[in-house]
């Protein structure tokens, strides 16, 4: 059995790396190319995205592959970096800038693991020879007795877990993927790398998305546009103009700061209209939600349910779950109502499934319901479903 492991530069891959290397003895190291060596960058989606420019702290840039490499040679195993920008580009990046553009807020960690890692780079691994593919995630894998289903759990550092980034996971996926690390703590991994020698053992945490210069996503999507993205008004709930905008890219629901409306009291982003190129604005109370219509439904650790489901929801990385029930609709699509509204769920990012420690499933989501009263101004009817 040989087994490919992905190793990004960071501490978790390469510890990965090292937990597969002495159980196994055979591993070696993948590196994906995910950025042309050019800093320049083309509006209009052309061929070349920007280089991370040796910032610390970010995934997959050319900084990040010497690290890579460095740490492949100090545990003795082969290493080799494979060209994936098309793939990365067409399926993470573009889509990433067109869901900003169309007042949502996309996750693009989600697209990478499930179309990118977990698909094209697991099949370029398997061609390699490999019979599995490793990684850093925090996230653990088991098996359901009885049923040989496979599932997906919370890692152990809580602090740490990934399993958000996951729901996209299949079940042949799962049976050829492995996560060392999940059953480790962040500071086990890295005592660990000193132990082995690696040369990230103490390196700084990823933080932002790996392509997107200085966390400015606001200009790196209008930079990769091919067209000028159109304005609109900023309204508050009762539709009343409160200012203009230059673009739905610039803003998320539960946003508090950037809105450029002056003094008064706090308003949060409650809604984007994107049909009518609207920011929605209110208090933050406004922007509690009690139900959700989600899309693209994934059931991972378990198999689809008839009618409902009693679960815990989580719509934000950092937000902790809710008590919801999920409703099965038509199409892949389901419907959530929480036991108690949760703040912000902004569409385009995903509604997670956890029954305790365990994903069941996830979802994106698609509109949000709030407490606040609204006033839509096509229906004139209070209450009306929001595209968070």
């Amino acid at each position: 059995m040989r087994t490919a492991v992905a190793l990004s530069g960071g501490v978790d891959s390469s510890v990965a790396a090292a937990l597969i290397q002495e159980s196994e003895g055979a591993a070696f190291g993948l590196t994906m190319r995910l950025f042309a060596p050019t800093d320049e960058l083309i509006p209009g989606g052309l061929n070349r995205l920007p280089v991370a420019g040796g910032r610390k702290g970010r995934c997959c840039g050319g900084e990040d592959t010497d690290v890579a490499r460095l740490a492949a040679r100090t545990l003795g195993i082969p290493f080799y970096v494979l060209d994936m920008e098309p793939e990365f580009r067409r399926m993470v990046v573009d889509p990433f800038v067109a869901s900003y553009r169309a007042g949502r807020t996309p996750i693009p960690c989600t697209a990478c693991n499930s179309r990118v890692k977990f698909d094209h780079l697991l099949r370029r691994a398997l061609g390699l020879g490999a019979t599995r593919l490793a990684t850093g995630h925090y996230a653990r894998l088991g098996r359901e007795p009885g049923s040989g289903r496979r599932t997906l759990a919370r890692g152990l550092d809580r602090d740490k877990d990934q399993s958000y980034f996951l729901f996209g996971m299949t079940q042949k996926m799962m049976e050829q993927v492995l996560f060392p690390v999940g059953e480790m703590t962040k500071e086990e991994v890295r005592r660990l790398a000193r132990t082995h020698g690696l040369p990230n053992a103490d390196k700084a945490e990823s933080q932002d998305i790996c392509f997107v210069p200085d966390g400015d996503y606001r200009g790196f999507v209008r930079r990769m546009a091919a067209d000028t993205e159109a304005g609109g008004e900023i309204v508050d709930r009762s539709g009343q103009v409160l200012g203009r905008h230059d673009g739905l890219s610039g803003f998320t629901v539960g946003q508090r700061r950037g809105l450029g409306l002056g003094g008064g009291e706090k308003a949060y982003v409650v809604a984007l209209q994107p049909d009518l190129r609207r920011v929605v604005v209110g208090p933050r109370e406004a922007a509690f939600c009690h139900q959700l219509e989600t899309e693209a439904v994934n059931w991972v650790s378990c198999a689809a349910p008839s009618h409902t489901l009693e679960c815990h929801v989580q719509v934000r990385h950092r937000q902790e779950p809710v008590p919801a029930t999920v409703s099965m609709l038509s199409q892949g699509r389901a419907r959530v109502r929480f036991d108690r509204p949760v703040l912000a769920p902004a569409a385009g990012q995903a509604a997670v499934f956890y029954g305790d420690q365990m994903v069941l499933g996830g979802a994106v989501i698609e509109t949000a319901i709030c407490d606040g009263t609204w006033l839509d101004s096509t229906t004139q009817e209070a209450g009306a479903s929001l595209t968070a």
